[in-house]
């Protein structure tokens, strides 16, 4: 497969992340062949550059992933303040105290919404502060997954087509490629094992 094969891949998007991911793919020797592999899969050109958009995150996403527990308190415990405090201003606001919503409607100047099967807005932030502060008393583990593991069953799940080979080969490329480092396909089997096990036990 020849360069003007990845031409597709070119993107104009001013997201730092995904521009500079797709130019670290374009520029490797293994590009040509990952796309090859990924073709094979049954995805087109549109499904390859949105598996990408989703690949440049991962790093962010597992920033997210591995908040700590006290950090994940203090988010929460800050939120819940300010929701608090918000609900406080909107009862006491001439023009959001009668805001309300039901099942399938928004009303405005209901006196009393509970009463008819709606909640104002002001409970429905303090239901919401309530329950950061439910999830702030519970003793949720601290989540720590690697980071290369983390982006191992992350492409995997992008990009892996069940009827046919496990892409470890290629999913192993693009996760060098993101990160940086080293990644094998026997890292991508190890990576996977856990996966596999718990769903065997599921």
């Amino acid at each position: 497969m020849n360069e003007e094969s990845l031409e597709f891949l070119e993107t104009d998007i001013e997201d730092e992340k995904i521009a500079s991911f797709s130019k670290r793919f374009r520029d490797d020797p293994r590009a040509s062949e990952v796309v090859t592999e990924l073709r094979r899969l049954g995805m087109d050109e549109k499904d390859i550059i949105i598996a990408f958009r989703h690949i440049s995150r991962i790093p962010s996403e597992w920033e997210t992933e591995k908040e700590s527990k006290v950090s994940a308190e203090k988010r929460r415990a800050s939120l819940s303040e300010k929701l608090i405090s918000i609900a406080g201003e909107v009862e006491n606001d001439p023009d959001l105290k009668g805001l309300c919503f039901g099942t399938n409607t928004i009303c405005f100047g209901n006196p009393d919404p509970e009463s008819e099967g709606f909640i104002s807005l002001a409970s429905c932030l303090k239901e919401g502060a309530a329950e950061l502060q439910t999830q702030s008393s519970s003793d949720a583990p601290e989540r720590a997954v690697a980071l290369k593991k983390f982006t191992i069953n992350t492409i995997f799940d992008l990009i892996n087509n069940p009827e046919k080979r496990a892409p470890n080969k290629e999913i192993a490329a693009l996760a060098s490629i993101l990160l940086g480092e080293e990644v094998s396909a026997n890292d991508v089997s190890q990576a996977r094992k856990k996966v596999r096990r718990k769903n065997y036990r599921d």
